[in-house]
């Protein structure tokens, strides 16, 4: 990569906005780094325009040394826990509106051990993705899944909402194109509204490929409140007298013309 390492640390990445892609629009997407500031922006518009760049993401990145070593003391040892199937968590993902395709099903099963610590496991078959990436996107986001334990039911996040990500405030990548095993999310701090946490990533023979400190997420609903709208914005179709096609039952508007006048010129 551009600072000629595989292990790398990004700092204070911040997510402002997410990059909605459709069908009918076609974006370019745009990746700098500022070799003075050593930071890095992710940002995209409409493809052949002269709109202005929206940033989505913007972080700081180095290179860690030799010396760097894991900083978060845990071990990927479930024993004792609350067990949650993968079937499960992704049964709560798609009640908030994120429906996970195959390739993205990463997860085994989830397993929490106590109030703040969630163990992720894995499905090997699972992981089949090229391993072009420092840090596979699949990998990093299906670590991410196991937070869907805490929603709804007996978790702590009403039904209907998902935690987005928004802010991470140190990643440390020590194994670069490695296959995640497992991963640790501990030091969960969770309120309806948002949640913050570490993650360390192991591969299958428990070396720490990554660690994440101060992982910022907010609680946020994925889809409409029909019954909100409803209230906020609705319409209602009435019909209206139409005189031409008003039925024998209804009394005929110039008869009742004709003895409003008659009755006017009685009181005068």
């Amino acid at each position: 990569i551009w600072l000629g390492h595989d292990r790398v640390e990004l700092r204070d990445f911040d997510i402002s906005r997410p990059l909605v892609l459709s069908y009918e629009t076609a974006m370019d997407v745009r990746t700098s780094i500022d070799p003075e500031t050593a930071t890095c922006e992710i940002a995209s518009r409409q493809r052949q325009s002269d709109d202005i760049w929206q940033v989505h993401v913007r972080c700081r990145v180095a290179a860690l040394t030799g010396g760097d070593k894991p900083a978060l003391a845990v071990v990927p040892n479930s024993a004792g826990g609350r067990v949650i199937p993968a079937a499960d968590v992704y049964a709560l993902a798609s009640d908030v509106g994120l429906d996970y395709g195959p390739a993205f099903r990463r997860l085994s099963e989830v397993i929490r051990t106590n109030e703040d610590t969630l163990h992720v496991t894995f499905d090997a078959a699972s992981g089949l993705w090229p391993r072009s990436f420092v840090l596979s996107p699949t990998d990093l986001d299906g670590v991410f899944h196991g937070l869907f334990s805490l929603v709804g039911g007996d978790g702590v996040v009403t039904g209907g909402k998902a935690f987005i990500p928004v802010r991470l405030g140190r990643v440390q990548i020590f194994k670069s194109s490695a296959t995640v095993a497992r991963a640790v999310i501990s030091d969960v701090r969770v309120t309806p509204h948002a949640l913050r946490c570490n993650l360390v990533l192991f591969d299958a023979e428990g070396s720490v490929i990554a660690q994440l400190e101060e992982a910022r997420f907010v609680a946020a609903a994925l889809k409409a409140d029909r019954d909100t709208d409803r209230v906020a914005y609705h319409f209602t179709g009435q019909r209206h007298f139409d005189v031409k096609r008003a039925s024998s039952d209804l009394p005929d508007p110039e008869a009742l013309r004709a003895k409003y006048r008659k009755e006017r010129d009685k009181r005068l």
